[in-house]
C-alpha cells in the first residue's frame, strides 16, 4: 500500500502522520507543495472553525432526516405528487451534499481567506432546500417561495465561485 501511495503522490508516508508530518528516519519528507497544503491548526480561527462545522453538521443532519422522511413518509401524504417527490429529493440532497462541504471548507488551510463562502453557501441551502420543503409540503400557502429557490442556487454558486479565488 505504501508504495502504491508512493507512484500515486511522490512521497512515502511510512513515519508520518496528520499529526506529526515530519518524518522519521528513513521516510523521505513530503514536497513543499504538500507541506504547504498541511493545516497549522495554532494559526487558524477555531471558534469561526467549530462554529461552521456546527452548522455544516446541522444542515447534513437535516438532509438526511429530510431524505429518511421524503423516502418513507411523504408519498403517503394525500396530495403529493411523483414530481414533487423528486423535487424534495433535490433539496434532501442538496442540504447533505452543502453539509459535508461545509465540514470540508471549515477545516481548509485558507478557512480565513474565504470567510464569506460559507455563509453564502449556508444561507444558499437554507434559500433553496428550504423553499422546496415549503412549496412540496404547502404549495398553496408558500407559493410565494417559488422565486427564493433559484435565489438559493445563485448564493450557492456564489459561495463555490468565492472559494476558486
Amino acid at each position: 500500500m505504501s508504495s502504491l501511495f508512493k507512484g500515486l503522490f511522490g512521497f512515502d508516508l511510512v513515519g508520518t502522520s496528520p499529526v506529526n508530518p515530519i518524518p522519521t528516519e528513513g521516510s523521505a519528507p513530503p514536497p513543499p507543495e504538500v507541506m504547504a497544503m498541511l493545516i497549522d491548526f495554532d494559526q487558524m480561527p477555531m471558534e469561526q472553525v467549530e462554529a461552521q462545522a456546527l452548522v455544516a453538521n446541522n444542515i447534513a443532519f437535516i438532509g438526511i432526516a429530510t431524505g429518511a422522511f421524503g423516502s418513507h413518509g411523504l408519498s403517503k401524504r394525500p396530495g403529493i405528487l411523483p414530481g414533487q417527490i423528486d423535487s424534495w429529493k433535490t433539496g434532501s440532497h442538496y442540504s447533505i451534499f452543502n453539509g459535508v462541504a461545509l465540514m470540508l471548507i471549515s477545516l481548509h488551510p485558507k478557512f480565513s481567506t474565504h470567510r464569506y463562502a460559507g455563509p453564502a453557501i449556508v444561507v444558499g441551502t437554507a434559500l433553496f432546500s428550504g423553499s422546496i420543503y415549503l412549496l412540496v409540503l404547502q404549495r398553496e400557502r408558500f407559493k410565494f417561495m417559488g422565486p427564493v429557490t433559484p435565489m438559493g442556487g445563485l448564493s450557492l454558486l456564489a459561495g463555490y465561485a468565492m472559494l476558486a479565488l
